[in-house]
């Protein structure tokens, strides 16, 4: 207990932080993951093939300031969350999301790539280790990431 009234008075002492928009900078690695859970969902092909993302009816749409460009890209040699392979049996591979704030692509599975006329590209994973069922995703979302003018975030 006395470490929690401890803890609790340090908060009365401390300064409000500034409000307001201003420049932030990620880390590489696990900061891909906020990116994948900001937008990385929204942009799996299963669900704007039945218009449920915020994203259906974006491609070729400004979605981000026109710095912005996101990839994921899977097939990077020795990174944490590279993979050769998905869960459908496809390589993985890159795919540029966002380009210049425009969104270009989805990340697909075979049904979708067939469906908007893409390659499968491997972002495939199984749900809690197993293989069945699979379900779009970012199985590299460790490798996902951001660029600001060509340069790497």
């Amino acid at each position: 207990m006395d470490e929690v009234v401890a803890r609790t008075l340090v908060l009365f002492d401390a300064k409000r932080p500034p409000a307001g928009e201003m420049p932030v900078m990620l880390a590489a690695g696990a900061s891909s993951v906020l990116l994948h859970e900001a937008i990385g969902h929204g942009m799996e092909a299963d669900f704007n093939r039945i218009g449920t993302s915020i994203y259906s009816d974006m491609i070729g749409k400004p979605v981000a300031a026109p710095f912005v460009n996101v990839v994921d890209q899977g097939n990077l040699p020795h990174e944490l969350g590279t993979l050769n392979m998905d869960d459908e049996g496809n390589a993985t591979g890159r795919a540029a999301l966002v380009e210049k704030g425009i969104l270009k692509s989805y990340l697909h599975d075979t049904i979708s790539a067939r469906h908007y006329g893409f390659d499968p590209g491997g972002w495939i994973c199984g749900k809690g280790g197993q293989s069945v069922p699979v379900s779009i995703g970012m199985p590299s979302a460790l490798v996902s990431r951001m660029t600001v003018g060509g340069e790497n975030v």
